[in-house]
Parts: C-alpha cells; sequence; structure tokens
C-alpha cells in the first residue's frame, strides 16, 4: 500500500475569499510540479486534534514547488492548519 506524509499549509484563498473546504498540503520529498501532478487523485486522510477524521481527494497542483490542492466534502475549522496529513491509494 502506498502512503506519504504530508502537512497542512493553508486553505485555498483568494483575495476576497477563503476556499474552506479545499486546502494546500506540503507532500514530504515532493519539490516539483512534476512529481506533485502523479499525486492527484490520490486520498488524504487529516486527523484534526479534537480526535476527528477527515477523507479528502487531491485534484490539482499547486504553484511550481510540488504542493497540492485537496478537497473536502465540508469546510474545515482553523485548527486544521499545520496538522499532519496522509496520503494513501
Amino acid at each position: 500500500m502506498f502512503t506519504m506524509r504530508a502537512i497542512v499549509k493553508n486553505f485555498r484563498r483568494g483575495r476576497n475569499r477563503t476556499r474552506s473546504n479545499q486546502l494546500v498540503l506540503d507532500i514530504a520529498k515532493i519539490t516539483s510540479a512534476r512529481d506533485a501532478y502523479r499525486m492527484i487523485g490520490r486520498k488524504v486522510l487529516i486527523t484534526l486534534p479534537a480526535g476527528k477524521k477527515l477523507i479528502g481527494k487531491i485534484i490539482s497542483t499547486h504553484g511550481s514547488k510540488g504542493r497540492v490542492r485537496a478537497h473536502f466534502q465540508k469546510g474545515l475549522p482553523g485548527d486544521a492548519l499545520g496538522v499532519k496529513a496522509v496520503i494513501s491509494d
């Protein structure tokens, strides 16, 4: 089974809007957009400090440093920032 570690960096943001159901993830050992492109479609598991587990999906890359965007069904709380995530098949 394929697993990788990631860290939640931020919500997906624009100038006037923050999308609380999309997160920007920094995946360990991935430093280019080409490598990050291979992660699209994989599942993401985040365990919040309160013990709640959330499952999302990687939908696209974010920038040129190897970060990805993950989409979740519901909005996430602010304490999700900086939390470790697990990426699997």
